[in-house]
C-alpha cells in the first residue's frame, strides 16, 4: 500500500489513545518502517514489536520558527523525527556548559532579527553556543542533543 501522507499526519496527529488499529498498522507503522530503512546501524536492527510500540505512543508536534525544542543538559527524554522544517543544534563549550542567561522569546526575537543575521547569530552564541549542525526532513534528533 503506498503512503498517503496526509492521512498519516491526520493519524499521527490525534492523541496516541484515540488512533484506531487501521490508522496505526496501515499508516504509521509502514511510515516508520520505511524511514528506519534508511537509517544505518542500531536504527535497523529495531524489532517489529518495537516499531509498534512506538507508532502507538507517537505524537506531531508543530514548532515555530526559532522555538528551542531541547537545552543542552536538560534529561534526554524524547527522540523526534523532522517531517518539514529544519532544526540547528548548537553546543555550549565544555570550559564554559552554562549559556549567557537572556531575557527574550526566541520566536519572536530571532525571526525580527531576519534583517540584521550577525546580531542573531551574536544572540545565539551567546544562549545556545556554537553551531554545530542543521537536521531537515527526514532526520531525527534527540541522541545528539
Amino acid at each position: 500500500m503506498a503512503l498517503n501522507y496526509g492521512t498519516l499526519i491526520r493519524a499521527a496527529s490525534k492523541l496516541p489513545e484515540q488512533r484506531t488499529t487501521t490508522e496505526i498498522n496501515d499508516f504509521i507503522v509502514p511510515w516508520l518502517k520505511q524511514s528506519l530503512k534508511k537509517k544505518q546501524g542500531i536504527f535497523q536492527k529495531i524489532s517489529d514489536d518495537v516499531i509498534y510500540d512506538i507508532c502507538k505512543t507517537i505524537m506531531l508536534e508543530r514548532r515555530p520558527a526559532w522555538d528551542v525544542v531541547i537545552r543542552q543538559n536538560d534529561p534526554g527524554d524524547t527522540f523526534y523525527i523532522i517531517l518539514q522544517g529544519s532544526v540547528n543544534i548548537y553546543r555550549l563549550d565544555d570550559d564554559n556548559p552554562q549559556p549567557t542567561l537572556i531575557d527574550i522569546d526566541t520566536i519572536t526575537e530571532f525571526a525580527q532579527l531576519d534583517a540584521d543575521p550577525d546580531k542573531r547569530e551574536e544572540l545565539i552564541v551567546q544562549a545556545f553556543g556554537n553551531y554545530i549542525v542543521t537536521l531537515v526532513g527526514g532526520f531525527d534528533f534527540g541522541e545528539r542533543a
